[in-house]
C-alpha cells in the first residue's frame, strides 16, 4: 500500500513540475481519499491550488496539513502567502511570523512580510524586511524591485535608483523599472540620466504614453530652467512639486522638493512653509515649528506660517501657543479656514464646544465639502444636547464622503439618544461595512439595540409621535422617515401621501416617496415620483441625483447620464456626482468620458477609493494594463475592504501588461 501511494505521489510531484495542474490535483486526491492524513499530498495539494489562484481553498488545504504538522515553516509560509493574495496582509503577517519563528533564515518569508508592510503602507518596516531578504539570499531579483519601491516612497531616491538598476541587470526589458528609475532621477535631478530612462521605458511600452510623456516633459522642463538659470521659475516650480504631495503623498518626497527649492533660494518663505507642513505630516513637529520660524522671520506677517505653526503646536499639545499663532493667522487672513478649523479643534479638546461650533461653522463656510469638519461641528453639537442638529452635521458629513465610516458610527450614536434606535442600528451596521475594525465595539451596541423590550418601546414612542405630531406636512415627512427606519413601509406612504395631499409643492414628498415606492419594488412609480421631486425644486442637485439612480435599474441609462449631467451644473464641485456619472458611462461603454469624470471626481476628493477602482476598470477595458494596475494598487492601499475581488482583477491586468 505504502509503495503505490509513493508511486501515485512521484506521479503527481512529476505532473506538478509539468506544470499539468488538473492531473497532479486529481492524484493527489486519489492518495488522501486512501490516506486523508498523507503529508505530501496535503501540502501538494495546497500548492496546487495557490498556483490556480484558489487562495481560499488553499487556505483550508494548509490549515488542515498544520493541524497535522504544526511545526513545518513552509505551510505558514503558504497560508500568509494566500492571505496576502486574498488582501488580508494583517493576518498574512501573522503567518509570517509563525514560519519566522521556527525558521529564521526563510528567506521568502522575510520578503512576502515586506509586501504585506508595503500594502499597509509601513514603509519603515517592509524596508527592514527586504534588507534581510537580501541579506539571505541576495540574488533575488524581485525584493530589489520591491526595496526600490519602498525607498523611493521613503525619499530615499538614490538608493531606489541603485535597487532598480540592479532589477533591470536581470530583467533588461521591465518597462516599469526603467519609469520609476527614471522618475526616481528627476528627484535627484539628475535630470539627463532620467529623460534616458523614461525614453527607453516609452520605446518599450509605448502605450503607456499617457503616463511617462508627462514625466519626461517635467525633466525636459528642469533641464530647460536649469540650462537657462531661472531660479525663480525654478523654485516655484520645485514647490509646486512639493504641495503635489501633500498631504496624501509620500511627505519624504515632498520633503525633497521644498528641499530642493531651498538650495537655490534659501530665504524664500514658501518653501519653508512647505518644508515645515511636510515635517509635521511626519510627525517631526519640533523640526516643522523650526520652518514656520524660519518663513516668519522672512516675512512677519504671513498668516499662512502662523496657521502651519499653531497645527504643530496644537500636536504638540501647547494649546495656549497654538490658539494665539490661529488668532494671529485670522487677524491677518480672515478668510483661513484651516485655522479656524485648528482653534475649533482646541476648544473641542478643551471642551468648550460653543467656541468650537462657532469656528467648525466659520471653517465650514468656506470650504463646505470637508467631511471632517461637518463630522466635529455634530460631535460637538452632540455635547451641548444639540442632537437633531447633530444628526443632520452628520448626514452632511456622509454626503461630502459617502465612505466615511466614523460619520455612520456617530449619527448611529446620536440616533441612540434620540431613542431612533431603528435608524441607529441601520447607520452602525453601514460604519461595520465600510469599516470592519469597528465590528466589535458596535456589533455588542446593535446587539443592545435589538433587546426586543427595547425595540418595543420605541414603537410605542414611534406611535405615540403618530398620534401627537401628525398635523403639519412637515412633521408628517418626519414620522414617515422614521417608519421607513423602522420597516414600517405602508404606514410610511400613508403618511407621506397626507402630506402631499396637504402640501402638493413639497418636493421633499415626492423624493420619499419615490424611496419607499423602490424599496417596495415599484420601480415605475418610483421613477414618476422621483421626476415629480426634480419638477418641484430643479435647482437642487440632490433631486437630480436620486432620479438618476432610479433610472439605472430600470435601463434608462441615457436619461441617468443627463440628471447627473445637470446635478454637476448645479453642483459641479462634488466628487460623488462626478464619479456616478463616470460609472454611467461605464455602463454605455464610454470608457473615455468616464475616466474623465473619475478624473475629476479625484481632482476633488484624492481619496475616493471607488473612484479609483471604477477608473482602474475604464483603463483595463481600453486596455490601459498598466494604468489599471497603478489604480487598482491605489485603491487596494486605501481601503482593502472595500475591494473585495479585485485582487483577481489586478492579477489579470499585469498578466497583460
Amino acid at each position: 500500500m505504502s509503495d503505490d501511494l509513493q508511486e501515485l505521489m512521484d506521479m503527481a510531484f512529476a505532473e506538478f513540475d509539468a506544470k499539468e495542474n488538473e492531473l497532479a490535483l486529481g492524484l493527489c486526491e486519489k492518495i488522501l481519499s486512501l490516506a486523508p492524513e498523507h503529508l505530501d499530498a496535503l501540502f501538494l495539494k495546497g500548492r496546487i491550488h495557490i498556483r490556480l489562484t484558489e487562495y481560499e481553498t488553499s487556505l483550508k488545504v494548509f490549515e488542515d496539513f498544520i493541524k497535522l504538522s504544526p511545526n513545518e515553516h513552509t505551510a505558514w509560509y503558504n497560508l500568509g502567502f494566500a492571505k496576502r493574495r486574498l488582501n488580508e496582509p494583517k493576518q498574512a503577517i501573522e503567518h509570517f511570523d509563525r514560519c519566522l519563528e521556527l525558521k529564521r533564515d526563510y528567506e521568502p518569508a522575510w520578503y512576502e512580510r515586506g509586501l504585506c508592510y508595503t500594502r499597509l503602507k509601513q514603509w519603515d518596516r517592509a524596508l527592514d524586511d527586504f534588507n534581510r531578504a537580501i541579506s539571505l539570499d541576495g540574488a533575488n531579483a524581485d525584493v530589489y524591485y520591491s526595496r526600490g519601491f519602498t525607498r523611493g516612497q521613503l525619499g530615499d531616491a538614490t538608493g531606489a535608483i541603485m535597487d532598480f538598476g540592479r532589477y533591470l541587470e536581470s530583467f533588461p526589458d521591465d518597462a516599469n523599472s526603467w519609469e520609476l528609475r527614471g522618475r526616481r532621477r528627476i528627484e535627484t535631478l539628475d535630470l539627463r540620466r532620467a529623460i534616458e530612462d523614461l525614453e527607453r521605458a516609452l520605446e518599450l511600452k509605448p502605450e503607456w504614453r499617457a503616463d511617462i510623456v508627462p514625466a519626461l516633459e517635467d525633466a525636459r522642463k528642469i533641464w530647460r530652467l536649469k540650462r537657462e538659470g531661472a531660479i525663480e521659475e525654478l523654485v516655484k516650480d520645485f514647490i509646486h512639486r512639493g504641495w503635489d504631495c501633500t498631504p496624501n503623498g509620500p511627505q519624504p518626497i515632498a520633503e525633497l522638493w521644498f528641499n530642493h527649492a531651498l538650495e537655490i533660494k534659501a530665504n524664500c518663505p514658501e518653501a519653508h512653509l512647505g518644508l515645515g507642513r511636510a515635517l509635521i505630516n511626519q510627525n517631526r513637529n519640533r523640526e516643522g515649528i523650526d520652518c514656520f520660524n524660519r518663513a516668519l522671520a522672512l516675512d512677519p506677517k504671513y498668516p499662512e506660517a502662523f496657521s502651519e505653526r499653531g497645527s504643530a503646536k496644537h500636536n504638540l499639545k501647547l494649546f495656549d501657543e497654538a490658539l494665539a499663532d490661529y488668532d494671529r493667522a485670522i487677524e491677518l487672513k480672515p478668510e483661513l479656514v484651516w485655522a479656524y478649523y485648528g482653534r475649533a479643534e482646541i476648544y473641542a479638546d478643551r471642551s468648550e464646544h460653543e467656541a468650537a461650533v462657532e469656528n467648525y461653522q466659520k471653517h465650514l463656510d468656506g470650504n463646505p465639502k470637508n467631511a471632517s469638519g461637518w463630522l466635529n461641528l455634530g460631535w460637538s453639537k452632540r455635547k451641548l444636547g444639540r442632537v437633531r442638529e447633530a444628526v443632520a452635521d452628520f448626514g452632511k458629513s456622509i454626503e461630502a464622503d459617502p465612505t466615511y465610516a466614523l460619520a455612520y458610527s456617530n449619527r448611529g450614536y446620536a440616533y441612540r439618544e434620540l431613542l431612533e434606535y431603528r435608524l441607529a442600528i441601520l447607520d452602525f451596521r453601514k460604519a461595520i461595512d465600510l469599516n470592519p475594525g469597528f465590528d466589535e465595539e458596535l456589533s455588542r451596541v446593535i446587539e443592545e439595540l435589538q433587546n426586543a423590550s427595547v425595540l418595543s418601546q420605541t414603537t410605542q414612542n414611534l406611535s405615540n409621535d403618530e398620534e401627537t405630531e401628525s398635523n403639519t406636512p412637515e412633521m408628517l415627512l418626519s414620522t414617515a422617515r422614521m417608519n421607513l427606519g423602522n420597516g414600517k413601509l405602508e404606514l410610511a406612504l400613508e403618511q407621506t401621501n397626507q402630506a402631499l395631499q396637504k402640501a402638493p409643492w413639497l418636493a421633499d414628498g415626492y423624493s420619499l416617496r419615490s424611496s419607499l415606492h423602490f424599496l417596495q419594488g415599484n420601480l415605475q412609480q418610483a421613477i414618476r415620483d422621483g421626476r415629480g421631486a426634480v419638477d418641484r425644486d430643479p435647482n437642487n442637485p440632490k433631486y437630480h441625483s436620486i432620479l438618476a439612480t432610479l433610472l439605472i435599474p430600470a435601463h434608462r441609462l441615457d436619461e441617468a447620464l443627463e440628471e447627473y449631467s445637470l446635478a454637476l451644473k448645479l453642483s459641479p464641485a462634488d466628487a460623488a456626482l462626478w464619479c456616478a456619472r463616470g460609472e454611467v458611462l461605464l455602463k454605455l461603454e464610454k470608457y473615455s468620458e468616464a475616466i474623465q469624470d473619475f478624473d475629476k471626481a479625484l481632482q476633488l476628493n484624492v481619496l475616493y477609493v471607488s473612484a479609483w477602482r471604477s477608473r482602474g476598470l475604464a483603463h483595463f477595458q481600453l486596455e490601459n494594463y498598466y494604468q489599471a494596475t497603478k489604480d487598482w494598487e491605489r485603491a487596494l492601499q486605501m481601503d482593502p475592504h472595500a475591494c473585495q475581488g479585485l485582487e483577481s482583477q489586478l492579477d489579470e491586468a499585469k498578466r497583460k501588461i
